[in-house]
């Protein structure tokens, strides 16, 4: 009886150490990756990141090419020495440098059509905001040369708000 009991705790031991022993593994990986996988999935995500890139870059040049275009138009108003423009959307921010001699009525009537040739040759601007406060317009200006540099118009979202609410009250 004795010799049977030793036997069955011996099994019992033997049974405990096999479960512990092989129970307690991690479960087995499989053997090979899939280099070939893995690659397509970099190559695809390269290919995406440069397609986003150019797309950023086609989108900021064309904003770039609008606002060249806006602010050479609006030159070659009388009373309008230089001009710079951003577009953000379907907003134009317009900052002038007006001669001198201009005052009251004449800059607001200024203003105005410098609005109405803004939206004659961009359909796609429905809001103008225009300055001829010397600071904002070197503000303003600083903005479109960054831009044109390749900086992102996102990076100037907070100082391009913050002009138009000084602009705007004063309209």
């Amino acid at each position: 009886m004795r010799k049977n009991k030793l036997i069955i705790m011996l099994f019992i031991f033997t049974m405990i150490i096999t479960v512990f022993t092989y129970g307690c593994r991690g479960a087995e990986k499989p053997n090979l990756p899939r280099p070939k996988q893995e690659e397509r999935n970099i190559i695809d995500n390269e290919i995406e990141r440069k397609d986003l890139e150019d797309i950023k870059e086609e989108s900021g040049k064309s904003l770039s090419t609008r606002a060249e275009k806006i602010a050479d138009s609006i030159v070659d108003l009388p009373g309008v020495d230089d001009a710079t423009v951003v577009i953000t959307g379907n907003t134009a921010l317009v900052g002038v440098d007006i001669e001198e001699d201009l005052e009251g009525k004449v800059v607001t009537d200024l203003k105005k059509q410098i609005v109405t040739r803004v939206k004659q040759i961009d359909k796609n601007i429905k809001n103008v905001t225009v300055t001829a406060d010397p600071d904002l317009f070197e503000r303003i200006d600083d903005i479109a040369q960054e831009i044109n540099k390749g900086r992102g118009m996102s990076e100037f979202a907070d100082e391009v708000k913050e002009i138009i609410r000084r602009i705007t009250p004063s309209m």
